[in-house]
């Protein structure tokens, strides 16, 4: 796994960093793929509770928004922790990238 910069320059990571960052990314994707509530699946799927008697008609709307604000909060929730990891793990954010390639830009202006 390497990174690639804005400027399509690849920066090498050592083998512990690659599968600490390929554990991180593979955990965010199983998070946010458990939360791709799209008002859409969100509907299908109270309408489905509605076909088998689980859910009055009447419920649809409040049903379909507290599941929606349910997905919304544990997305909060989940974005907080990664945020929170990736600084105790000290991996550099976009941020930072970016800090690092306007000084590597001005070094590289300087020495031409």
């Amino acid at each position: 796994m390497e990174v690639l910069l804005q400027d399509g320059q690849e920066l090498k990571l050592g083998k512990e960093v690659k599968r600490m960052l390929d554990l991180v990314r593979r955990g965010l994707l199983l998070g946010l793929g458990a939360l791709d509530l799209t008002r859409e699946r969100v509907e299908g799927f109270v309408d489905e509770l509605i076909k088998r008697g689980e859910l009055a008609q009447k419920e649809r709307e409040v049903a379909i928004d507290e599941l929606l604000a349910t997905g919304k909060k544990a997305e909060e929730r989940l974005r907080a922790t990664f945020t929170r990891l990736v600084g105790e793990l000290g991996l550099p954010t976009k941020a930072d990238l970016a800090r690092l390639e306007e000084r590597l830009a001005a070094l590289e202006k300087k020495m031409q």
